[in-house]
């Protein structure tokens, strides 16, 4: 599997027996997701990750790589179903196929499941950005979590 460092649009096609692959940029069907442009290591790239679970359940994560780092926006809508299990995919991914080596989750301070959220990341190994962190972005609102990917 890889991406042609021509392409201006990545697609990502996951299921419940497929870890990934990578097609035609162009392609946009059911379960595919479609992103930005090559990664020479300094331009971001913009992944939705999508995984169906169910005929009825999938979880769907927005991500930014940037270089080595995987960025992963926890939308406000994101409810505990399904999340678990497509996140552990997302990570698995991000290790093994983007070859990253940290994951940033970041979600609004002020949401009112935000401390279980914390609690979540720091089960799996996350820990707390401090402000002026090199990794972490200077949004205000937000609270920031590393994973160092082994």
């Amino acid at each position: 599997m890889g991406v042609s460092v021509m392409a201006t649009q990545l697609s990502l096609s996951e299921g419940c027996n497929r870890v990934g692959k990578f097609i035609k940029p162009s392609v946009n069907k059911k379960n595919q997701i479609t992103g930005a442009h090559k990664n020479d290591g300094h331009l971001p790239i913009h992944i939705h990750f999508k995984y169906r679970l169910t005929e009825s359940l999938e979880g769907v994560w927005s991500t930014i790589l940037h270089g080595t780092t995987l960025y992963v926006h926890i939308p406000t809508n994101t409810n505990g179903e399904g999340s678990k299990d497509s996140f552990i995919r997302l990570l698995e991914y991000a290790e093994e196929k983007l070859k990253a080596t940290n994951v940033v989750v970041f979600f609004q301070e002020d949401r009112s499941d935000a401390p279980s959220w914390m609690r979540a990341f720091l089960f799996l190994g996350f820990s707390l950005l401090p402000p002026k962190h090199h990794l972490r972005p200077d949004n205000q609102g937000f609270i920031y979590m590393m994973y160092v990917v082994d």
